[in-house]
């Protein structure tokens, strides 16, 4: 991960020099995920919690940007990346809020895979909500979405979220 981390910096960097605002935002968001993986992989603890404040801040600037400036794709990662930091935290009504968003601006916007990736999202908050069967009846759907574009890594995510039901 620190790999990561330092290639992210660097990006950061030249798009700060560069004055590519967009850019900027995307490595940014790519840094939150990072930072929501760290979370993840740690013990909970004491210093945990103002860290995902700070997380949830740095995504809600990344959302306005990307309203301000009608960057659809962005705001959508964006909205996605703060309701699965939200459900991974308990979260599930403001987690599903957010995805209900993401999967309305992916359909308006074409964006096939985004909206394939919020809703598989969606159906793990339903499960988390008690709602099993809606669940898996949206996953299928979600996998049907994933085959017919190839996407591979989707049909892991789904088969993933199958057995966690």
């Amino acid at each position: 991960l620190e790999e990561a981390r330092r290639l992210i910096n660097a990006a950061i960097s030249f798009a700060e020099a560069g004055g590519h605002e967009d850019l900027h935002k995307k490595a940014r968001l790519s840094l939150i995920r990072l930072d929501i993986e760290e979370i993840k992989a740690s013990p909970s603890g004491a210093h945990a919690r103002p860290h995902s404040q700070s997380l949830v801040t740095r995504i809600g600037v990344i959302e306005d940007y990307a309203h301000v400036m009608e960057m659809p794709t962005l705001l959508c990662e964006a909205l996605h990346a703060r309701a699965s930091f939200l459900a991974d935290h308990g979260e599930t009504a403001l987690a599903g809020t957010l995805l209900t968003r993401a999967m309305a601006i992916a359909k308006r916007n074409g964006m096939a895979l985004r909206l394939n990736r919020s809703m598989t999202l969606y159906a793990s908050v339903l499960s988390a909500r008690g709602l099993p069967d809606q669940a898996r009846k949206l996953l299928f759907g979600c996998l049907e979405m994933a085959k017919r574009h190839g996407n591979q890594i989707e049909i892991e995510r789904i088969e993933a979220a199958f057995d966690q039901i």
